[in-house]
């Protein structure tokens, strides 16, 4: 676009003259065409909130957006013996992602790492690793599949390709068990929303069934699954083959 937005409050910007064209040709017409955010010099988002309008400010400067900022939480003090629940319980989690699965007469030649892990890492890993792999937190799973869903909507493709590559990065930092099952779960629900671009969808699904024994473990998934999944029924569906034989 020929301009770009200057933050005001969250979610409503001013225009200035700037390099907007080869961000968004969707934005581009919406403040250079004949409608009234052109008159206004006004762009106003309601659904927009302040981090998500300030990564893609970011992104429409520097070509990129860095993760959000997290806030440093205190730590309560845990029960000894609900720490060592916690350890065991992350042990295994760590063993579900990443031990083979294969069983029977071919056991011996299984490899030493989850196949299924393996392919979504192969199918979504980016090719060059984004330099703020650090600075994740329970917020920025949910962040990048927003900014994923902002930038789809105004046909952003290199904000879309870069959003879902940090979103990748995140999703291999985070182990779904204990304080992260919230941060997943709220990813987990946003995939089926109306307007969430089948990437997103797929990412997510494909993290879900790398995992299966974990999530159907889980009591606000299996609440998930029972409740009308909408478009991302079908991608799912793998999971519930995971325990019959051939």
């Amino acid at each position: 676009m020929d301009q770009l937005a200057n933050r005001k409050a969250p979610g409503i910007s001013e225009d200035k003259a700037s390099t907007k064209r080869p961000v968004s040709p969707v934005l581009n017409v919406l403040v250079n065409g004949p409608f009234k955010e052109a008159l206004e010099q006004r762009v106003k988002w309601t659904d927009l909130t302040e981090s998500f309008f300030l990564s893609f400010w970011e992104f429409a400067y520097n070509g990129n957006y860095t993760n959000p900022a997290q806030e440093d939480d205190e730590e309560e003090k845990a029960d000894p013996a609900d720490e060592e629940l916690s350890h065991w319980g992350k042990c295994w989690a760590h063993h579900v992602r990443h031990s083979s699965k294969l069983s029977g007469p071919n056991k011996r030649d299984a490899p030493g790492l989850n196949e299924l892990w393996q392919d979504f890492v192969d199918k979504h890993a980016p090719i060059s690793r984004p330099s703020d792999v650090g600075n994740i937190g329970t917020d920025t799973l949910l962040h990048h599949a927003q900014v994923c869903v902002f930038a789809d909507r105004y046909c952003m493709d290199k904000l879309m390709d870069t959003s879902l590559d940090k979103l990748f990065i995140a999703l291999e930092a985070t182990i779904p068990w204990g304080n992260y099952w919230g941060p997943v779960m709220e990813l987990v629900f946003l995939a089926p929303g109306k307007f969430v671009p089948m990437k997103l969808r797929q990412i997510v699904a494909d993290y879900i069934l790398s995992q299966a024994e974990l999530f159907k473990n889980e009591e606000m998934f299996q609440d998930f699954m029972c409740n009308d999944r909408g478009p991302i029924s079908e991608l799912l569906s793998p999971i519930f083959e995971t325990e019959e034989g051939p």
